[in-house]
């Protein structure tokens, strides 16, 4: 929308309408008798020849004393019940010497400011600074009047692109009438004081009706697009105007429109209001009319309303004026409306190759297709892919419920349950991944008698558990996991039978626990391809009012693994009926809030204790997917539960996961619907991005190469075409097979690898027939320092030294020759960039965070495996002590950017 002089055929139409040809009609604003006039120069100059009966209130830097008062009426010189004005400074302003210049004559500015405010010797400016601003506020004004307000300044010299937006605030209404080459709004101007070949533009607005407090604002700024030095007002001028007789109409054009073919019909949305007072009495015409377009404009019912709705045949770019007239006063405002042509999606992309189902693909395939657009766009493609989840990736975890009736009365089943599943991992078919217990291991947490039957059957999966103090403890059967219930509660004895010093620095799953205790942990696995969490919580853990509670800490594990998918296990969750209340604890919502809302990673909760029915399933929908709640609890069975186990079997195939309740002790399934059932879990590696490549050309290829794929493995892949106005075409899925690694592949750390650990072992895949291999390392491109030679493994430590470690946030290059019998098969270089020293939590700085892992492991001894204490062992020296703080200290507060 914008505001637009009527012009003379304009007029004529406009008269012809009224029947009263050869009238002369009165611009907006010159219509009422006015009250009062003030000026005010906000910039005087000392030498100039402002008039006596005007104010110089004005704020800029190095002038903060006079910015606010009262204003003058300028034929009395008088400051009796004159309004306020106050200026206010964002930013930066000074002034510019001999920078400025009055009006030139028969110019608006000369025609208000002549003999009355002096614009010549300096000029306010922006100088150097962006974001500044300028505000000029009136107050004590009457709202029941009008007013005019009009301002200037004026560079001597053209700067075309110093230009100032203008804009009036805090009213209910006003008409723009400004100098008619600049670009307006309602409520907008662009001020180009540097651009003034005939100098005197000014920013006007009539009609002002004040807000209900008597207020208004005039704020200056830099314009979008001009140059951040230009000016403010630096002179204006206000009109009081008594309102009583006729007022000019005030028209709304509304808003503009852009419309896509087929679309070519808009209602346009135009308001017009008049105080009911013309010539004749009362009388109000309006009519709509194209200024400009390339085409015929048809509107329904007419031309004479406000709304109609307006058709467009041709496209372009339209201007149409809405004109009212009350017989004496006129008004206009305009709208643009765009018609432009459809734009249509990409055309899907062409395969080049790999072709589809292709095997014995390479390794680092060169992926490519042809990309095209109907409307000749550039184009954006981005490249996806994943590895195709296989029968070899599905896995398995076992739910062990509520054991205390087996440790009370029935130990045999309780050692039967661990039996079965010892050989079912042993088996191999069911590829049992993890055992978690989900507490209540005994029934009296003081009996010495039941803790040791509950250690003789667990010792099946795990046989260090029958003596603790061996140094050299053998490895568990299975990954497993215990927590207490409420009936392993006081835990001293679950801690002296489960210890975390059974697991800590010793196994490398186990990632750790809550304070001094084994009550809460959380392990580590890798299965079907993705990395899990399984995280387990005690019986209603009490909150601290510190806030250094359990699950704070249980919230801080789930974050810090985020790229982890997650289970939580608690003794006491849900009830029979799916509640989130249990006995002993009531209310467990708690939990809910403080572990699953905030953790976009979590996917199931599992949990026992309520044994009156056994078993429920709840299900929401949080963070955009589904959390199981499964409550499995047997206690209340004959024999204590009879040996009934939950069998949770994951098929990364299938995107599902296979929900069984099996008793060894019977040997027989339990096959209701609330014990065998199925659930959607997405699985396996998840379409992740390989690659983009930006502005291609109409009818032009685009490539990228998907680098670190595995032998004799299925992929897919796809890609997706965006044009310029952001339309994008989804393209098929396509799928290859790779064939066998003639060359070393799959380097780990993967090439083109970031925040890569200063103490990583390079890995790889040996390629066909390699008998032994030789690797060059270092900083150069290609690496020229042979590192090892005739390694029968794929491994190699690029810092033999004890002690030495890379170098942080280096790039380093290596290569892997492959040896046969035949000759050598050299790899192609690889790459990594190292991360920093001390940054545990991998966000690419060394802060607090860091130091707050650093402290929980201080001094801690027997570090190693793939955990190192956290982290913490920096130089991988088996314990933390203050050579790790050293280097933690050296990269404090620095990231690899620095």
């Amino acid at each position: 929308m914008q505001k637009v002089s009527i012009n003379n055929i304009e007029r004529e139409k406009l008269m012809i309408l009224l029947g009263v040809v050869g009238a002369v009609l009165i611009v907006s604003g010159a219509h009422a008798a006015v009250n009062w006039t003030a000026y005010n120069d906000c910039h005087t100059n000392p030498l100039g020849f402002t008039h006596d009966n005007v104010t110089r209130w004005t704020i800029y830097t190095g002038n903060t004393n006079n910015y606010t008062g009262l204003l003058k009426d300028f034929e009395t010189g008088s400051s009796h019940a004159m309004p306020v004005v106050t200026f206010t400074m964002v930013g930066t302003l000074g002034s510019s010497g001999s920078a400025a210049a009055n009006p030139d004559p028969n110019t608006d500015a000369y025609e208000i400011f002549d003999g009355k405010v002096d614009f010549s010797g300096n000029i306010v400016d922006s100088e150097s600074a962006p974001g500044w601003a300028q505000e000029i506020t009136f107050t004590g004004l009457d709202p029941n009047m009008t007013y005019t307000f009009v301002g200037t300044a004026i560079r001597a010299k053209h700067y075309p692109y110093r230009e100032a937006l203008v804009t009036i605030l805090g009213h209910v209404y006003a008409n723009n009438n400004s100098s008619e080459d600049l670009v307006t709004t309602r409520d907008t101007t662009i001020l180009q004081p540097g651009d003034n070949s005939s100098p005197g533009y000014v920013v006007r607005w009539d009609d002002i009706s004040p807000g209900a407090d008597g207020s208004f604002t005039i704020r200056s700024e830099d314009a979008p697009g001009g140059e951040y030095k230009s000016y403010p007002i630096n002179g204006f001028m206000l009109q009081k105007f008594d309102p009583s007789g006729n007022r000019p109409p005030t028209v709304d054009a509304g808003s503009d429109h852009v419309l896509v073919r087929p679309e070519h019909t808009v209602s346009l949305d135009a308001t017009v209001t008049d105080d009911g007072v013309g010539d004749p009495n009362g009388f109000l015409a309006l009519e709509w009319s194209k200024i400009t377009g390339p085409g015929e404009v048809s509107f329904d019912p007419n031309v004479f309303v406000e709304d109609p709705c307006v058709t467009f045949l041709t496209i372009g770019y339209y201007e149409l004026i809405l004109s009212a007239t009350d017989g004496e006063f006129e008004a206009s405002d305009t709208v643009a409306i765009t018609i432009n042509e459809p734009n249509h999606s990409p055309y899907p992309p062409i395969l080049i190759g790999p072709a589809d189902g292709e095997p014995n693909v390479s390794l680092s395939p060169l992926l490519e297709v042809m990309v095209s657009d109907p409307d000749e766009d550039i184009m954006d493609i981005t490249f996806y892919g994943r590895r195709i989840p296989g029968t070899e990736d599905s896995f398995t975890i076992i739910v062990i419920p509520d054991t205390q009736c087996y440790s009370d009365a029935y130990p045999e089943i309780f050692t039967v349950q661990t039996s079965w599943i010892a050989n079912e991992v042993n088996d191999g078919s069911r590829n049992i991944v993890f055992v978690t217990h989900v507490g209540d291991i005994v029934e009296h947490p003081d009996s010495v008698v039941e803790w040791d039957r509950a250690r003789e059957s667990m010792s099946v999966l795990d046989p260090a558990l029958l003596n603790l103090g061996d140094p050299c403890l053998p490895e568990p059967v299975v990954p497993y996991a215990v927590i207490p219930g409420n009936h392993d509660q006081p835990t001293v004895l679950y801690n002296q039978y489960f210890p975390y010093t059974r697991y800590e620095g010793v196994l490398p799953w186990y990632g750790g626990h809550y304070g001094n205790k084994n009550d809460s942990s959380y392990q580590l696995f890798r299965a079907g391809g993705e990395d899990y969490i399984i995280l387990h919580i005690e019986f209603c853990p009490k909150t601290d009012p510190d806030g250094n509670d359990v699950l704070d800490w249980g919230n801080f594990v789930l974050q810090e693994y985020a790229d982890r998918k997650a289970i939580i296990v608690t003794h006491g969750f849900i009830n029979e009926f799916g509640e989130r209340t249990v006995s002993f604890c009531s209310d467990t919502q708690y939990i809910w809030d403080a572990l699953v809302v905030p953790n976009d990673n979590v996917w199931f909760v599992l949990c026992g204790h309520n044994g009156s029915v056994g078993e429920a399933l709840r299900t929401d929908i949080v963070n955009g997917h589904p959390v199981y709640q499964l409550l499995s609890c047997y206690q209340r069975r004959s024999n204590g539960g009879n040996g009934w186990l939950r069998i949770m079997r994951f098929v990364p195939e299938e995107d599902r996961v296979y929900i069984e309740t099996y008793s060894p002790w019977l040997d027989q399934y339990e096959t209701d619907e609330n014990s065998q059932f199925d659930l959607d879990f997405p699985m396996g590696d998840v379409f992740a991005i390989i690659d983009s490549v930006n502005d291609v050309p109409n009818g032009t290829n685009a490539s990228v190469e998907w680098l670190c794929l595995s032998p004799y493995t299925e992929y897919e892949w796809y890609v997706t075409i965006t044009d310029a106005t952001e339309r994008t075409t989804v393209g098929p899925v396509w799928r290859f097979t790779t064939g066998p690694a003639l060359e070393p592949s799959s380097p780990d750390p993967c090439s083109g690898a970031g925040q890569v650990d200063i103490n990583t072992i390079l890995t790889w895949i040996p390629g066909e027939d390699a008998v032994f291999h030789d690797v060059y390392f270092g900083m150069d491109n290609p690496p020229s320092t042979l590192i090892a030679t005739d390694l029968a493994e794929p491994v190699c430590d690029p810092t033999p030294l004890d002690g030495m470690m890379l170098n942080s946030c280096t790039t380093y290059h290596w290569q892997v020759v492959g040896k046969t019998t035949g000759g050598q098969m050299p790899g192609p270089v690889w790459q990594f960039k190292t991360g920093l020293a001390g940054d545990f939590d991998s966000n690419n700085h060394v802060c607090f965070l860091d130091l707050q892992v650093f402290i929980s492991q201080w001094l801690d001894l027997n570090c190693s495996g793939s955990n190192w204490c956290d982290g913490a062992d920096i130089n991988r020296n088996n314990e933390v002590n203050l050579k790790d703080f050293a280097i933690l200290s050296q990269y404090w507060l620095q990231s690899c950017e620095d």
